[in-house]
């Protein structure tokens, strides 16, 4: 039975436990419910359509015409009807009162010096750009969910040394207090230890108030309902792996996988593409056509089948443009500046690729550099607020400088928090760069 009881007792822990979300938890729900990413996915499934569209052209086009019509009014001829008593003279309808006429056409285009093979690569040059755009943007989503992640970590633990600083204020004015009781201390350093611990409540209630916005940030990426309660499995910096980065590594892999560098090589190929396809619009089409009409005439509505009239005929067809205004020398200029424009942008941000690679490098080596430092700065600062409030406790030392010994180890800790979230944000930002896998981000 007591053992029943236990078990009992621990499930809701295991429960409460297992509901925590990883970070890999939350960059998937962030994935899930991104309204970003059902974005590029709708205008992938529209360059789909697209580019079937552009393979149509190269199939027959086959449609069926069928008309039926009334003539209400129409005016008489004078006819000469020759008769075995003699020519007789009448007016006669100019066509009978009705009319039906169908048809079904044909047409496969043969050639277009190369402008529907054009067009269809353009589009497929489309479609694969528009998955890269929306690979893009899943590194984009996940960039942001860790990016938000590690913020509401830095607020934690922001406000808890916030709220480790003011206890150290009240436990330094307790500890004055006792020796004040023994009728050592003035008055007036209790005043001061009043004040310093009160001046440390705006940073707290600041502290609890960013971390409570941070975590409304991470509910809105992962759609959560902000009035539920958010259980989250933080790192642990101490088990973080941070090594010196090489920027000639990083930024050959950048230029080999980058998916935006994907995109941009891939409007360079689209825009060519687009400049022979109008091209082509200056030379001549042919194509070949097939056509079959049935037609018949009445002075009522009924139309016999053995009285269809038919007639068929097959041809090839020549298009030929002589002269449009300049409209398709306009269209043409505007796909070379196009192409142009594409090509320099390509570049522009390989340039651009390069530099923040070289400038991420070494920002997050210098955070490596700035850490260690940071790190030996707070155990200096640790040892001596301990060395100062021992002093203190004793009377060796003068309370004055007991809380300014706690604020360096404060400010210390601090430090030593941001180095790490700077750190964590650098390498993230550079992964982004090389597009590295989401899980990976």
């Amino acid at each position: 039975m007591n053992k029943l009881l236990l078990i009992l007792l621990l499930i809701p822990s295991w429960s409460q436990a297992s509901s925590a979300l990883q970070l890999k938890d939350i960059v998937r729900k962030s994935l899930e419910t991104s309204e970003e990413i059902r974005i590029k996915e709708e205008e992938k499934k529209k360059r789909e359509s697209e580019y079937d569209e552009g393979v149509g052209q190269l199939f027959p086009h086959v449609n069926a015409d069928i008309k039926w019509t009334r003539y209400f009014a129409q005016s008489n001829y004078t006819a000469v009807i020759p008769s075995s008593t003699g020519p007789t003279i009448a007016d006669v309808p100019l066509q009978q009162d009705y009319g039906l006429n169908g048809s079904i056409t044909a047409t496969q285009v043969l050639w277009t010096f190369g402008q529907v093979y054009n067009a269809i690569l353009a589009a497929k040059d489309a479609l694969k750009m528009s998955s890269e755009q929306v690979q893009m943007t899943k590194e984009e989503v996940a960039y942001q969910a860790k990016l938000a992640y590690y913020s509401a970590w830095l607020s934690k633990r922001s406000l808890e040394i916030a709220r480790q600083s003011h206890q150290n204020a009240l436990a330094n004015e307790d500890l004055l207090k006792k020796r004040f009781r023994l009728g050592r201390p003035a008055q007036s350093d209790l005043i001061k230890l009043q004040a310093d611990a009160q001046a440390r409540v705006p940073s707290l209630k600041q502290a609890e108030a960013q971390f409570e916005s941070a975590m409304l940030n991470l509910k809105r990426m992962t759609d959560w309902d902000y009035a539920q309660e958010m259980s989250i499995v933080w790192p642990n910096m101490e088990r973080e792996n941070f090594e010196q980065l090489s920027a000639a590594d990083l930024e050959a892999k950048a230029l080999d996988q980058g998916v935006l560098r994907k995109i941009l090589k891939r409007g360079v190929s689209l825009s060519e593409r687009v400049v022979k396809v109008y091209k082509a619009d200056f030379l001549p089409k042919f194509s070949a056509f097939a056509t079959m009409n049935y037609q018949n005439a009445s002075m009522d509505d009924t139309f016999p089948t053995d009285e269809m009239k038919k007639v068929g005929a097959v041809g090839i067809a020549v298009s030929i443009p002589i002269w449009n205004g300049g409209e398709k020398m306009g269209k043409l200029r505007q796909a070379v500046s196009d192409n142009v424009t594409a090509q320099m942008n390509l570049k522009a941000y390989e340039k651009s690729l390069r530099l923040g690679i070289l400038n991420a490098v070494t920002n997050y080596n210098a955070q490596l550099a700035t850490l260690t430092a940071n790190k030996k700065a707070l155990s200096l600062a640790k040892k001596s607020y301990r060395l100062t409030r021992d002093a203190v406790e004793s009377g060796k030392q003068s309370v004055s400088v007991l809380n300014d010994a706690e604020l360096m180890e404060t400010k210390m800790k601090l430090q030593v928090e941001l180095s790490y979230f700077e750190l964590l944000r650098t390498k993230i930002m550079i992964d982004k760069l090389v597009s590295a896998k989401i899980e990976e981000l």
